[in-house]
């Protein structure tokens, strides 16, 4: 029985602390592990003074969320979608 509820206390506290990354960039939730994302492969972009990017590559965009160097917290995220094609309209 003793081992039943150390093994249920030893579950609960390793479950605590902040959640993976969803990867999401419309989700309103911004308290994700930093370290998570770094331990992902993510790549690093600086960005403005005190800030760098962790950047993930999907399918046909990428997913970045903003660093603040300080205090090693997600202040935003986002989404880049490269264009592949550029279209022009000649005004002849």
């Amino acid at each position: 029985m003793r081992f039943y509820i150390i093994a249920i206390l030893l579950i609960t506290f390793v479950g605590c602390g902040k959640p993976a990354p969803t990867y999401n960039p419309f989700d309103g939730y911004f308290d994700v592990s930093v370290t998570k994302i770094v331990n992902d492969n993510c790549d690093t972009i600086s960005a403005d003074c005190g800030f760098f990017n962790l950047t993930k590559n999907k399918e046909h965009h990428q997913v970045y969320y903003q660093v603040f160097m300080d205090e090693h917290a997600v202040c935003a995220k986002g989404m880049v979608i490269p264009l592949t094609t550029l279209k022009t309209v000649d005004s002849a």
